[in-house]
Parts: structure tokens; sequence; C-alpha cells
């Protein structure tokens, strides 16, 4: 009994210890700009859970002892901590958070304004936000990221070409690309020609592929007539605008940064297919010839009446010993095998498809001191596809300057370089990743040599040679883009002195600019080839500068026949010119060329790089100007 009147008041006097160390703590909490109160501004004790909000009036109570750390924070506020006062009511006034409150955006020409003035929509995105790993195109950096914009690669093949949407298609005609905006400077973003309704040969890389990702300060998106009214109808379908890094960081040292990363792609799924029938067209038959696999079973090939090892057949001549177990495939036999194998399927999908790699690398030198900010860097990207013999390479300079004169004057330039080499792979009829998932699960589409011995020409497939066997496709043949780019601006701004105070200012901008490329396209299909079974060597040259512009031959050699068809073809301003002519040209024709290729282990071609088609080359072509025989 005496022990629990002795807890009960030890349990007295703890309760009226604390009753009078904690008591209430009442204030008030208003913006520091005008006064007024701050409704539902949260008031915690620092370190705790413990907390209430402010009343309509801005007024708070709260049990605290005195000397406790309050922490009072509201959005679009910047957080305050305050100390706990039991004396009087407290008044704690919360400053807003221009941060948030004044974020500004880049317009057009530069120009920067509060986000909250702008009369259209507009979004943004920072460098933290684009500078992904693994990612080398710009296109593939802001997919997911921005909406109401519409972001689609064609393939995840390196280089591949993007369509960009903003707010739904506008055209027609298919063109709903929108202007791209480097430093105010707009710059050319499609491809330079079409890809034929895409049924024949690669995909052509938009021309987004030779900005780097890791140049970019940010991209803010303007959507709407109001947000491009200033780039008149090239905006009609919204604006891209790109600020890239600059020196903005003050420092009296020079800021050195080196960035890379390194990621592996592999197929991200494969399609079931049925690994149970082997080639043919009905159950009773096996066809090694036919482009379906509805055939008898594999496991019951050893007896097929044709090829089969059991059966007395044109192959077995009544020996059922030998090659019992077995079947006959025509196709090994072409290849320079014995023909005769066991039943046994083949994951020619995963055998085909490797492992692809990206490696980026940025190298980056900036300051701002005093009047004079600068920003210089040199960047590398390499991609090996998953597909063999498809990768990209992009090289890559730019430059920045800013000075500031004076008070009223300032001037700077940007300059950017870029060298992007893509070996792609063809697609549609004249693609090869259909082969490879049309190979029937029985045949070793890897294992097979894919020529016959000692003609490197002759193609050997699981089915007609109308479509090329993938390997031999990737050894031979080739889909090349090589473009070399500069574009960049200078300017010069005048802010004369009106006295108008702090809040308005006027400022005069005069701007230059240069957007000009080469591109390089080369198709080349090796003797034998699918694609020109005589073989083919189709080289296109565009050049542009500023509006979009062609190189054309001002002359053709004299006496010089040359193929039927277009040998040009690219986008003048809003017209197309094309040369075509009729005959046949050999590469006697063309004995001036510069560059010398070797087809096959056994024949030289000779191309030349112009515009056009170098054509079918003939037997016995001497080379004797480049100090080569090449007779055949």
């Amino acid at each position: 009994m005496e022990k629990r009147l002795l807890m009960f008041l030890v349990g007295l006097f703890l309760s009226i210890g604390m009753a009078v160390a904690q008591t209430q703590v009442k204030g008030t909490v208003v913006s520091s700009e005008d006064g007024e109160p701050v409704v539902g501004a949260s008031v915690m004790i620092s370190g705790t859970k413990t907390g209430t909000i402010t009343d309509a009036e801005g007024k708070f109570s709260l049990n605290a002892t005195n000397g406790t750390k309050l922490v009072v924070s509201y959005l679009g506020m910047r957080v305050k901590t305050v100390t706990a006062s039991t004396s009087d009511d407290m008044k704690i006034k919360l400053d807003p958070d221009n941060k948030v409150l004044d974020e500004v955006v880049v317009t057009a020409m530069g120009i920067t304004r509060e986000k909250k003035a702008l009369g259209y929509a507009s979004q943004v995105l920072n460098a933290k936000d684009l500078n992904t790993a693994g990612t080398s195109s710009l296109a593939n950096a802001m997919q997911g990221k921005l909406t109401g914009v519409d972001i689609r690669t064609s393939s995840g093949a390196p280089g591949a070409s993007a369509q960009i949407v903003i707010r739904g298609a506008r055209s027609f005609d298919g063109n709903n690309t929108p202007l791209y905006v480097v430093d105010g400077m707009p710059i050319a973003s499609t491809p330079d020609w079409d890809t034929e309704k895409s049924v024949t040969g690669s995909d052509y890389a938009s021309r987004t592929i030779d900005l780097n990702p890791d140049d970019i300060e940010s991209i803010n998106v303007l959507k709407g007539q109001a947000a491009s009214a200033l780039y008149g109808i090239r905006a009609s379908n919204g604006v891209i605008l790109i600020t890239t890094k600059r020196g903005s960081k003050e420092s009296t040292k020079p800021v050195i940064t080196f960035t890379t990363d390194l990621s592996a792609q592999t197929l991200s799924r494969k399609f079931k297919r049925q690994d149970v029938y082997a080639q043919g067209t009905t159950l009773s038959k096996y066809n090694p010839n036919a482009s379906m696999s509805w055939g008898p079973k594999i496991a019951d090939l050893p007896n097929d009446a044709t090829y089969g090892g059991n059966k007395n057949n044109a192959y077995t001549n009544g020996d059922l010993t030998s090659h019992a177990g077995m079947y006959y495939n025509p196709k090994y036999a072409a290849a320079g095998l014995s023909g005769w194998t066991t039943p046994h399927t083949y994951d020619n999908v995963g055998d085909f498809f490797k492992t692809g790699f990206t490696q980026n690398a940025t190298f980056n030198i900036s300051q701002r001191k005093n009047d004079v900010s600068y920003s210089f860097s040199l960047s590398d990207s390499y991609q090996k596809g998953i597909i063999p013999s498809t990768g990209m390479t992009r090289t890559g300079a730019r430059g920045a300057v800013d000075w500031k004169v004076n008070e009223q004057w300032k001037t700077g330039f940007s300059a950017n370089y870029s060298s992007v080499k893509i070996t792609s792979a063809p697609g549609a009829n004249s693609g090869i990743v259909n082969v490879v998932y049309s190979a029937p699960s029985e045949y070793d589409l890897k294992g097979t040599p894919y020529h016959k011995p000692g003609d490197p020409t002759a193609q050997v497939l699981f089915r007609s040679t109308v479509f090329n066997n993938p390997y031999w496709w990737a050894a031979n043949d080739e889909y090349s883009q090589h473009t070399n780019r500069m574009f960049g601006n200078a300017y010069a701004e005048f802010t004369p002195k009106l006295n108008w105070g702090d809040r308005y200012h006027l400022v005069f901008r005069e701007q230059a600019g240069i957007d000009m490329y080469t591109t390089n396209n080369a198709t080349i299909a090796e003797i034998g080839s699918a694609y020109n079974t005589k073989g083919e060597v189709e080289i296109v040259v565009c050049r542009r500068i500023s509006s979009t512009t062609c190189l054309q031959p001002t002359s053709l050699p004299s006496g010089v026949p040359i193929e039927s068809g277009t040998l040009a073809s690219c986008s003048v301003t809003s017209s197309t010119t094309s040369i075509a002519a009729n005959g046949i040209m050999t590469a006697r024709d063309w004995l001036s060329t510069v560059s010398l290729r070797l087809a096959t282990r056994r024949r030289w071609m000779c191309t030349k790089s112009i515009i056009g088609k170098s054509a079918r080359w003939e037997p016995s072509v001497s080379c004797r100007s480049l100090g080569k025989t090449c007779s055949i």
C-alpha cells in the first residue's frame, strides 16, 4: 500500500513539472511583402512531428517550452526557423521564394521572361533531366519527360530517326516537325530526303543527332501559335528552344569538368516462335526451299520420304544404316558441309543479335571572371548496335564567349561542330531482321557458311536469295551516313540608359548565325547482293548552308551515259531538284576516282564520291591510273 502511494505522488509531481515547463505559444504568420496573414502555414517543433497550421487570420497556438525552435514553412515562401517565446504573441514574417515565383524561361532571340508573365504554355527541361546515362541522342533524352509532346523513335538502332510532334499533327503532308532554335538561331532538324516510302533501303537520321545532350543547359518547349509567332510559318508546329552551357559561374580559376558514362543494350524481348514444325507447306513433306515452316515435325524429319535417312531415297541410295536418325539438307551441302544432320532446334534470333554498347564522354572548361565568360568543350560518343556491323560515332567541339564591354554594350558568340558517322541496317523489303525471325528452327543460320566455297558472291540461305543472308549482308553490304556540320551565331546587345527604374529596360539585340553541313550517304551492294545481284554503289552528297541547297554536277563527263534514275534529290527551300538520264555507266568511265574499295577477295570496285550512282562495273576493269590492276 505504501509503495502504491509513493508511486502516485512521484507521478503527480512529474505531471505538475511538465505542465509548468510546457506552456502555450501563440503567434501570427504574415507575408513580409504586404503584411497579409498567411493562411495554412505549417508551424512545427524542430526535430519532432508535433505542430499545427495557421487559421484564416494567420494565427496559431502550440504547446511548447520557452526557447524551443519552431520551423515555419509555406509553399512559395522560404522556410524560417524562429525561437518560441511565451511572454507575448509572436509575429513571424515569411519571405517569398523568388526562385519559384520568379521562374524565368528563355523565349525568342534568347530573351528571358518570367514564366508567370507568359501568355502561352511552355515547359522547361534542365540539364539534370537530359543527361541520362546511355543516351546519345537528343530525342531519347527528351522522351517521356514533356507533357503534350509525342516522341517516337523509329527503332533502337544507333542514329535512328525520331518523330517529335507537339500537341498533335497539324499537317496533311506528314511534316509535323517543330522548329529547333539553338541559342537564338533556327537550325535544320529533318533529313535531307525521304526514305522512298520506306519500302527499300535504310532509315535516314534526323539532324537532331548532331546535338550532344551534355552540351545543353536547358530546353524550353513553346506550344501554340502565340508562342511561336516571332518565327512565323516555320514554327507552326511549335518551337524547341535549346540553350547551351556557358560560363555562368563566377570563378577566379577555370572550372574543368569531365563526364563519362557507359551502358550496354540487349534485345528487350524475342517474339515467341514455334519450334516444333520444320520447313514446308504441308505436314507430309519437308521442303528445304520453302519460306514457311508448316512442314512435318522436326523430330520426324529422319522419316521424310525425300530427305530422311531412315528412308530409301536419292540421298541414302538404299543405305539405311549410315545416316539412320538423320536427314539431308541441300543448303548445308551447298555451303560445303556434309548435308547430313540430326534433328535439332536453334535459337537463330538470340544468336544473331549481339550486346550493344554506348559510351559518352565530354570534357568542358569554363570560367566567368569580371566581364568575360567562356565555355569550351570536346565530346565523343560511341555506340555499337545490337545488329552486327551497325553503330554510330559522334565527335564534337563547342565554344561560347560572352563579353560585357560596358554597362550599355554586350557581345558574344557561340560555335558548334560535329562529325557524325552512322552505319545502319536496311528495313522493309530490303530488311534482314525479317529473315532472322523467319529462319526455321531446325536450320542453323549462324553455324552454316553464308556463301558457297570459293565464291563469296554466291549466297547460301535457307530460302530463295531474293533476301540477303543476314550474316552475308553484315560482311559485305553497307548503308552509311557521314555528316560534318557547323552552326553558330554572334550577337551584339545595346541597352540605352533611360532611367526608367529597375523594373523596365530597353534592349536592342542584333544576331547573325550560320548553319551549314555536308552529308555523304552511301549504299554499297556487293556483287551477289539481293539489293542488286550485279552490285551497286550509290553515293549521294548534299550540302546545306542556311537554307537547304544541293551540290549538283555542273556538267557530266563527255560521252558518258549514266544509269536511268534519280542521281540527286534534295530539298531546295520548297522545291526538289533531280537529275536523270538514260544508259549504263561503267567503272572505266570513272577512272578519275580518288577512292578505291576492295569489294571481295577477288574483285576491285572503283567508285567516285559524287552525287548519284556510280553504275555497274564491267569485268577486266583496269585501274592503272590508280597504280592498281583490278582485272577479274
